[in-house]
């Protein structure tokens, strides 16, 4: 069962490669770009890298403070192999489906006539909405922090 899964993340991350692919590619040509190879390398690299990386630091972390919770370093190798031998070239696949499909067409035109902009509701002013979303953030991390040091100091 264990193993099932695994396959089927590989395999979604693998298909979602090739279509993050296509789409960074046309929206790229949709902007008049002429480099596919630079699109398709900021879509393949630049993220999974930055991910991976972070995995990896925090793995190392593990293993230095001695904890358990760290991934074995044969099954980082396996994704990192998996990721440059078969997610990259897929990546790189897809990106070059994508430049050579027709671009994506904007379905309007912008005017160049300035528009006046009507009156906001009050829900819409940026101090109410400031308020509101910051005391949402701010009360699910006081939550959190308070989780965690009663955790920390057992009460």
């Amino acid at each position: 069962m264990r193993t099932a899964c695994l396959v089927t993340l590989f395999i979604t991350y693998t298909i979602a490669g090739y279509i993050g692919g296509i789409i960074t590619a046309r929206f790229y040509r949709m902007f008049n770009g002429s480099d596919w190879l630079f699109s398709a390398s900021m879509s393949a690299v630049l993220y999974p890298a930055l991910v991976l990386s972070i995995i990896v630091i925090t793995d190392l972390i593990d293993v230095f403070e001695r904890a358990y919770t760290g991934f074995p370093f044969s099954l980082l190798a396996v994704v990192g192999l998996f990721y440059v031998f078969i997610t990259i070239p897929v990546a790189y696949a897809g990106a070059y489906k994508g430049f050579v499909m027709k671009p994506i067409k904007v379905p309007t035109k912008t005017s160049r006539m300035a528009r006046e902009i009507p009156p906001q509701p009050m829900s819409r002013d940026i101090k109410v909405l400031v308020a509101l979303f910051g005391g949402i953030i701010f009360t699910s991390v006081y939550f959190e922090f308070l989780y965690v040091m009663r955790s920390v100091w057992h009460h």
